[in-house]
């Protein structure tokens, strides 16, 4: 029972004015990871990437309907050395 006696034996104490303020001490540890904040606002569109490559042709569709019957041609006589076409008839194309 030191302390009590101790404590007995310390008279009333007045204190005086405080003192001014001591110097700045020394930087303290890093704190702990805050929490992450909400997401940002969404950026502008970027530009268009480059064409990628074609795919695979796919599966051979269902055949169309069968055409009219076709006229009967009218073969040329002959054809001139400049494209154009002469008939029998005596047309020219």
């Amino acid at each position: 029972m030191q302390t009590y006696e101790f404590a007995k034996s310390i008279k009333a104490v007045h204190l005086g004015d405080p003192g001014s303020q001591g110097p700045p001490g020394s930087t303290g540890q890093p704190g702990t990871q805050g929490m992450l904040g909400s997401p940002g606002e969404k950026g502008l569109k970027g530009k268009d990437g480059s064409l990628g490559y074609d795919g695979q042709p796919g599966e051979r569709g269902i055949s169309g309907q069968s055409g009219n019957q076709g006229e009967r041609g009218i073969c040329p006589q002959y054809c001139a050395i400049d494209g154009g076409i002469f008939f029998e008839d005596g047309a020219r194309r």
